[in-house]
């Protein structure tokens, strides 16, 4: 089945699963580390960039990404400089918008650049 749409060619990021797709975030792309978030469904084939709002992490490669109850973790990676950083995305209030969580943001747990 042929993708109807398209992202990136990336390198050194992270792929998440949660629910119903496939959540992308940062990596290389032609040779400069993003902090793009995107979105892969499953049942439509599609993928979409999850627009940046609020807190973002900075641009890295090489980090770590873990499922938590119903939150994207982003912990460390390789940038401009060695990140020593904790985020987290949370799913639940991006499909809640009136939600007072999260929403489409990031928000640093912990900023400790070294």
């Amino acid at each position: 089945r042929k993708l109807e749409s398209q992202h990136p060619t990336l390198r050194g990021h992270s792929a998440t699963v949660f629910q119903d797709n496939m959540y992308v975030f940062g990596g290389v792309s032609n040779r400069f580390s993003v902090n793009s978030l995107y979105e892969y469904n499953f049942a439509s084939n599609t993928w979409r960039l999850v627009p940046p709002d609020g807190n973002y992490p900075c641009p890295r490669s090489l980090h770590r990404t873990v499922l938590w109850n119903s939150s994207l973790i982003v912990f460390g990676g390789l940038g401009s400089f060695n990140c020593n950083d904790v985020y987290k995305f949370n799913f639940e209030s991006k499909r809640s918008p009136s939600s007072h969580n999260f929403g489409h943001n990031f928000s640093s747990l912990v900023n400790n650049p070294m």
